[in-house]
């Protein structure tokens, strides 16, 4: 069900740990990447816990690992996380991230959690034109998360949004707007220097792919 593993320069690798400890609560099946925290590795598994829908995790130097919170699902939690975590610089330790499903109309959420354990959703997304399913990781700039849903929308195939510290949700693209545009967002945004910019998985004009074309690389200026 999955590991967390290091691997040294000259190739010597070493599993920290192995995920789905029958009856333990643990998580299974990591797919996002780590996130360091002052020598910390925090992640998710997308399956697991004691709900069987995801977890955050830690992996402190010691090695041993322990869930810091498992997703509950419903209309009150998000479910199967398949981003990781990320923290904003000098802020608490809180870290966010998103779940694909779960929420109030179980089109997924951005949430907060505490290195201790204590979790809250920040928003939930409500489907339709406001995007549902986000797969990808926040960034945050200046206060603001960022984001991509890789369905929903105008046009339901998918959106770039930006939630306020507020819990305030704003669509700013919604994908498939033409015939050249990308659809099916699933990557984590990238600033420079205030201009976003990401992948969809389908649009474009490739024509070279079977279903909706190859994908675009995308900007977008918030």
């Amino acid at each position: 069900l999955g590991t967390a593993f290091s691997i040294s320069s000259s190739g010597t690798e070493t599993v920290l740990h192995s995920f789905g400890k029958y009856g333990s609560g643990d998580g299974a099946n990591p797919v996002s990447a780590l996130h360091d925290l002052a020598g910390t590795l925090y992640g998710t598994t997308t399956y697991g816990g004691k709900y069987g829908v995801g977890t955050v995790y830690a992996i402190p130097p010691s090695g041993l690992e322990h869930v810091i919170w498992s997703f509950k699902g419903g209309p009150k939690d998000g479910a199967l996380p398949a981003a990781g975590v990320i923290n904003i610089a000098g802020s608490d330790g809180t870290l966010y991230g998103t779940t694909e499903n779960g929420g109030v109309d179980g089109a997924g959420t951005v949430y907060a959690v505490s290195t201790s354990g204590a979790e809250h959703v920040v928003y939930s997304f409500q489907g339709g034109k406001n995007g549902k399913y986000p797969v990808a990781e926040v960034i945050n700039v200046n206060g603001t998360f960022y984001g991509t849903t890789a369905a929903g929308g105008m046009n339901g195939k998918g959106t770039v949004f930006a939630v306020s510290s507020s819990s305030r949700e704003t669509v700013l693209h919604s994908f498939g707007s033409s015939s050249t545009d990308g659809a099916g967002p699933q990557s984590r945004l990238l600033n420079v220097n205030g201009i976003l910019y990401g992948t969809t998985v389908h649009g474009g004009t490739g024509t070279s792919c079977p279903g909706d074309r190859c994908g675009t690389v995308f900007s977008i200026s918030p």
